[in-house]
């Protein structure tokens, strides 16, 4: 991760802050002060195995159980707090297996996020992944929608990776810079998961090339305020 950042490819990481490994994390943040990091919320499928170990019977449990609600919402707020105090830049969140999406989830993630003035948070509507997870998760973000704007978070709508999960490579990233529309688009994937080491210049020259900007979300929780700011022309 650190050598793509280095190299100009990766802009922003999010971080588990209950995970094994958290100590390192942070000092890597703290040696490359560009690179944003936000909190990766985590309540499934976790390394620590404090929480359910599977996303679809963690949706059922919160969804279905309320009584198992308290502790979740309690979980949510004491990793925005542990995030908050390590002082890394309160800015976006997004979540492990995108259970940030999750209607409970995201219920107790907009209190906390208000909070601690977190601004921005990751959708994940990608038209060329296929499959019924796609549709799933590309819902819970349009139903997500009207909740962020009440609460001002702003949010990326469209999304690439979901298709490649687990095995982004370099002709995939190549294809993605070659296809993007016009407008803000996140490309997420997992450094040090995949199945190959990216070669990251000549992917950041193609992005030149192309007159790609890299980009971060406090540069969109900038442009989100700014346009906020804007005055308001009335109607009839």
């Amino acid at each position: 991760m650190e050598r793509l950042h280095v190299a100009g490819l990766l802009t922003q990481a999010s971080l588990m802050v209950e995970e094994p490994g958290v100590e390192e994390a942070v000092r890597i943040a703290r040696r490359n002060p560009r690179l944003l990091v936000g909190l990766h919320l985590t309540v499934c499928t976790d390394f620590s195995g404090r929480y359910p170990a599977s996303p679809t019977a963690a949706g059922l449990r919160y969804a279905l159980l309320p009584w198992t609600r308290r502790a979740l919402r309690e979980a949510v707020d004491r990793q925005f707090a542990r995030f908050a105090e390590l002082d890394l830049g309160n800015v976006y969140w997004d979540g492990h297996t995108h259970s940030h999406l999750h209607p409970v989830v995201l219920r107790y993630a907009l209190e906390a996020a208000q909070k601690h003035n977190v601004k921005v948070m990751r959708l994940v509507q990608d038209e060329t992944a296929p499959g019924l997870a796609a549709r799933i998760l590309g819902g819970l973000s349009e139903r997500a929608k009207p909740l962020l704007r009440t609460a001002a978070i702003a949010q990326v709508e469209r999304s690439r990776g979901l298709a490649a999960t687990g095995r982004v490579n370099q002709r995939f990233i190549e294809q993605t810079l070659d296809t993007l529309p016009e407008g803000w688009t996140e490309l997420y994937w997992h450094p040090g998961a995949e199945p190959e080491e990216l070669d990251a210049p000549p992917l950041v020259e193609r992005m030149e090339r192309l007159a790609i900007t890299r980009v971060t979300s406090r540069d969109l929780a900038e442009e989100f305020s700014r346009r906020d700011a804007k005055p308001q022309r009335k109607r009839t």
